[in-house]
């Protein structure tokens, strides 16, 4: 793939809610068991866990960002990006160009034995500069119907009708409750 336009509108239904972006600005990256869709501002808008066939954990691009999703971009304006895939490999690289600098976020679910052990990976790799990084992770259960609950150090805290922002934290655990 070569340099990307910037700046896209999203298609909108009459009807309904706006797409987070079009379908065909997506990437895909998967491992047999489950697949998710990459959009090109670096946001998963689309994935079930574990497998195809179950519920939703993000599902932004069926509706909006509290639907689920976990966006890494950079904080501040880019000027160019461009996306490919590495190689003959599932591995997506989108790369960020902004005034001050420009990183690559690479994303892939790596491959395992079983449906037990799902490893969703984004790395994002400094290439020149300094480029200040955003992240939000919102997940939604029970095909967005429930509100994750987050908590440090397994003391769980149940959120009010709110989606729950969640830092990625190796001590942080969520459970989820219907709405």
């Amino acid at each position: 793939m070569g340099p990307e336009e910037e700046g896209r509108v999203a298609d909108t239904a009459e009807n309904g809610p706006p797409m987070n972006a079009p379908i065909e600005d997506y990437g895909i990256i998967g491992n047999t068991y489950t697949a998710a869709l990459v959009s090109r501002g670096g946001s998963i808008d689309w994935l079930c866990l574990p497998r195809f066939d179950s519920e939703s954990v993000f599902a932004a691009l069926l509706g909006e960002p509290q639907h689920g999703r976990w966006l890494i971009e950079p904080a501040g304006p880019v000027t160019q990006l461009s996306r490919r895939y590495r190689g003959e490999t599932g591995i997506l690289e989108t790369l960020f160009e902004t005034a001050e600098g420009c990183v690559t976020l690479i994303d892939f679910i790596a491959l395992s034995e079983s449906e037990d052990q799902i490893d969703l990976i984004r790395l994002v790799r400094g290439d020149k500069g300094r480029v200040r990084m955003h992240t939000e992770l919102i997940m939604r259960f029970a095909t967005a119907a429930a509100f994750p609950g987050c908590a440090a150090n397994s003391e769980a805290r149940m959120p009010s009708q709110a989606p729950t922002r969640c830092n990625s934290s190796p001590r942080s655990s969520c459970a989820a409750r219907p709405s």
